[in-house]
């Protein structure tokens, strides 16, 4: 069973009625996986210390990733989450997180 934890973007598409979002979120949930929204405002130190090791990764990549997506990373990271987003540039290059997308390209 895998879990997934949806970006922001792929929670407005939700709402905005985006077939291939709803789709593939029903298909996940009909193969019994997990669904999570990220917890920004509510992580524990665990995270905060892998947001560390993920901000100095990205510092040394000279990639400028945004903080919020730094803390989205160790989300996924700490808890072996597939990260749902239709950010992929945002992410691409942090080690050991899985993306997948689900929004249709429009």
């Amino acid at each position: 069973m895998s879990v997934y934890a949806l970006d922001s973007n792929i929670i407005s598409f939700y709402l905005k009625g985006n077939s291939a979002v709803i789709k593939n979120i029903e298909k996940a949930i009909n193969e019994e996986h997990s669904i999570v929204i990220t917890p920004i405002g509510e992580m524990g130190n665990y995270i905060l210390e892998e947001a560390i090791k993920v901000y100095v990764q990205e510092r040394k990549a000279k990639r400028n990733t945004e903080d919020a997506d730094i803390l989205i990373a160790a989300f996924c990271l700490q808890n072996n989450s597939i990260l749902v987003t239709d950010n992929v540039k945002h992410f691409q290059g942090i080690v050991g997180l899985h993306l997948v997308i689900w929004a249709a390209i429009t």
